[in-house]
C-alpha cells in the first residue's frame, strides 16, 4: 500500500505535532517539578523561619517577665529597706496631723496648748528629718495661718483649711513613699 506524497506530509506532519506535544509535555512536567520542588524548599524555609522567629519572641516574652519579676522584687526590697524609715515618718505625720487639727478645733486651754507645743516640736525637729517637699511646704503654710490667726489677722476656717491641708499632704507623701500613688 503506496501513500500518496500528501498523506506522507499529513503523516509527517502529524509525526511533528505528535513530538511536539510531547516535547511540550516534558517541558511543562520539568517546569512542574521544579515548581513541587521549589515548594517542597519553600515550605519547611518557611516554617523554620517562623519558628525562628516564634521561639525568639518566646525568649523576649520570657526575658520581659523575668525583668519584670526582678523589678518588683527590687521594688519590694526596697520598700523593706525603707521601712523603718517609712514607719518613723508615719507616725511623726500623724502627730503633725493631730497637732494642727487640735490647734485648728480646739479654742483654748492645757490640750491646746500642748498640741500646739508638739506641733512646734515637729516643726523645728523631728518631722524635718523625714518630711518629703509636698508636707515641709504644707507645714510652714499651717505655721504660717497659725501665726496669724493667734495675731487675729486670720480666721478660725483659714486654719482649719491650713489643717486638712496637712493631713492631705502627709496622707499623699505616705502613699508615694510606700507605693501607692495616688490617681
Amino acid at each position: 500500500m503506496s501513500l500518496s506524497a500528501n498523506e506522507v506530509n499529513m503523516l509527517e506532519l502529524d509525526l511533528k505535532k505528535a513530538d511536539l506535544r510531547i516535547k511540550k509535555t516534558e517541558v511543562v512536567a520539568k517546569y512542574v517539578s521544579l515548581l513541587v520542588l521549589l515548594i517542597g524548599i519553600a515550605i519547611p524555609f518557611y516554617q523554620y523561619v517562623n519558628t525562628l522567629k516564634k521561639e525568639q519572641q518566646e525568649r523576649e516574652d520570657k526575658r520581659v517577665l523575668e525583668a519584670a519579676q526582678r523589678n518588683k522584687e527590687v521594688e519590694a526590697a526596697s520598700r523593706e529597706a525603707r521601712k523603718p524609715f517609712l514607719e518613723r515618718q508615719q507616725t511623726l505625720y500623724f502627730e503633725a496631723a493631730s497637732a494642727a487639727s487640735k490647734l485648728a478645733t480646739l479654742e483654748g486651754g492645757a490640750e491646746r496648748d500642748a498640741a500646739r507645743k508638739r506641733f512646734y516640736h515637729l516643726f523645728w525637729g523631728e518631722l524635718s528629718v523625714v518630711e518629703d517637699e509636698l508636707v515641709e511646704g504644707a507645714m510652714v503654710r499651717f505655721k504660717n495661718t497659725l501665726e496669724l490667726y493667734e495675731s487675729g489677722e486670720a480666721g478660725k476656717r483659714e486654719l482649719e483649711q491650713m489643717s486638712l491641708t496637712l493631713a492631705h499632704s502627709c496622707r499623699d507623701s505616705l502613699a508615694r513613699g510606700w507605693g501607692y500613688e495616688r490617681k
